[in-house]
């Protein structure tokens, strides 16, 4: 417990720093991606998120095998929904970018292959509360602050072509536990995500996600059941620091 205490301290003084004018409170985030039993390393994620006033600010980098992935993310801070995201998957001449934008009762996508639009889509806004898939963790996380953790969550996949589709989840609390990482031991808010369809719950099993209890709740755990698709992923938290710096 020293080290989550040490961790904590630390981000209510970066807090309490970032209400002089011109700072702003920055969290850096890094995972280890892994199987669960043999340990098979799956690659890795480094997140940084930046709390604004009236935003935060999610960067991410995925360095998974066969499909690295960056995405950008922005939250309206006062209603803790996505605003505009965007993902770009690939390297080099082969990456594609998707970018999405939250306005007038829509979700509209834009998916490109360099400057070339290769597709588009749109849907109309769920009903809130609503994420964008796979960056659901933070919206629960802002949500988890603001005392207001929903049972029902819809959520919106972005697929690799850049289509849209909404598909509606159930979140469970199941209380408190305490988590042993790399990054220090922490007590944690588990909860369970699962999809209200059988269809889908066949392809994407629960996800049981550890939050810290106390200040901004970083993701300190994932764990990603078996699928069709893959075997059981444990996502971990391998290093967490929270610093002061000057607004852009």
């Amino acid at each position: 417990m020293r080290i989550l205490s040490g961790l904590l301290l630390v981000w209510l003084c970066a807090t309490c720093r970032a209400a002089d004018a011109g700072a702003v409170t920055v969290e850096t985030l890094a995972y280890r991606v892994a199987e669960e039993g043999s340990g098979a390393e799956q690659g890795s994620m480094s997140s940084e998120i930046r709390r604004e006033p009236g935003r935060v600010h999610v960067t991410e980098d995925r360095k998974q095998k066969g499909s690295p992935q960056k995405f950008d993310v922005t939250f309206d801070a006062a209603t803790l929904q996505p605003v505009s995201w965007t993902r770009i998957t690939g390297e080099g001449d082969a990456a594609t970018r998707t970018e999405v934008r939250v306005a007038d009762g829509k979700i509209e996508s834009k998916t490109y292959a360099g400057e070339t639009l290769k597709n588009s889509a749109s849907v109309a806004m769920p009903a809130s509360p609503f994420c964008i898939a796979p960056m659901f963790k933070f919206s629960l996380a802002q949500m988890l602050d603001k005392n207001s953790l929903p049972s029902a969550l819809h959520n919106v996949n972005v697929t690799s072509d850049g289509s849209l589709k909404v598909a509606d989840g159930k979140v469970e609390d199941l209380g408190k536990e305490s988590v042993t990482t790399p990054a220090g031991k922490f007590e944690c808010r588990h909860l369970r995500v699962t999809a209200k369809s059988a269809m889908i719950s066949a392809l994407m099993p629960p996800l049981e996600m550890y939050l810290a209890a106390d200040g901004t709740h970083p993701m300190v755990k994932l764990v990603m059941a078996p699928s069709r698709m893959s075997a059981n992923i444990v996502t971990e938290l391998q290093a967490y620091k929270v610093e002061q710096v000057p607004a852009k």
